[in-house]
């Protein structure tokens, strides 16, 4: 019941962010609202997963290989991703999705295309983060998951070059979304470059 709650609470406030940013970003149609609020969504929730390790260990406690909270989370953020990768399929070219790949007979290479390609990268990785959010996964993939599950980075880094091409990336909306986590990282960060404390001080005997 507790997972469930938080889950649902996840759902709901990263849906009232991409809301509130969606209608911050100005789009006037309702496939492009989807698509963006999704958008928003999504990326919230990616930044919320990266920095929930940070933030623990700034509160000095440890952070099991696997929780409910981050997996959730990234669960959630691939569940928008797929809703605003159809609602976006409807935005251009009549829906006509062959031509957000082709054009004039070969793959696209303009701006445009970049952007394509680069959220298709992006969906594929939601997918292996997806599919490997699970106990099985732990077990079966042992040391090697947590390599899997750090490609969330590279899911970021795309997400954002993608934002960047469809021209959004330097929008307040992505700034007030990425904030939160990257001040969470890079105090920990600074934290981490401080000399450690002694454990302990010597004992004298008398």
């Amino acid at each position: 019941m507790r997972r469930t709650i938080h889950t649902t609470a996840l759902a709901i406030s990263s849906l009232a962010l991409g809301g509130v940013l969606d209608a911050w970003s100005g789009a006037d149609r309702l496939r492009s609202n989807l698509s963006v609020l999704t958008a928003y969504s999504a990326l919230a929730l990616m930044f919320f997963t990266i920095a929930i390790g940070p933030f623990n260990r700034l509160r000095k406690r440890r952070t099991a290989i696997s929780i409910d909270l981050r997996r959730d989370a990234g669960l959630l953020a691939a569940a928008f991703t797929g809703v605003h990768v159809i609602a976006s399929l409807g935005n251009h070219f009549g829906g006509v999705v062959a031509r957000y790949f082709i054009d004039s007979g070969r793959p696209r290479t303009d701006r445009f295309g970049a952007m394509i390609w680069v959220g298709v990268l992006a969906t594929a990785l939601t997918l292996l983060l997806s599919i490997t959010s699970n106990d099985w996964s732990v077990r079966k993939l042992r040391r090697n998951w947590k390599k899997v599950q750090r490609s969330v980075h590279l899911l970021i880094a795309t997400s954002l070059l993608h934002q960047l091409l469809a021209g959004r990336l330097l929008h307040r909306s992505t700034a007030l979304i990425a904030l939160p986590s990257v001040i969470a990282v890079v105090l920990y960060y600074v934290r981490s470059l401080r000399p450690p404390e002694a454990a302990s001080k010597p004992t004298t005997g008398n």
